[in-house]
């Protein structure tokens, strides 16, 4: 069997990005009821992690216009 190419395909993107908005749409609720309690350390930690996922998700979205144009071409 050959060996997979290192870069992932539209539909594999497209999976990481979905999955990605759903950890994310998860991170936000933990942030926001760290936010009501008043935990500020715990608020900054999730805060941190979910800047983290947003910069991942929009690196992903870049890959997916990328693709998304190599597929037209």
């Amino acid at each position: 069997m050959a060996p997979k190419s290192q870069v992932p395909t539209l539909a594999e993107t497209n999976h990481s990005i979905n999955k990605l908005q759903k950890e994310l749409n998860a991170q936000r609720i933990e942030t926001n009821k760290f936010e009501k309690r008043g935990d500020k350390v715990e608020h900054k930690n999730a805060s941190d992690k979910m800047a983290e996922m947003e910069k991942e998700l929009n690196r992903l979205k870049k890959m997916q216009d990328e693709l998304s144009k190599l597929k037209k071409t």
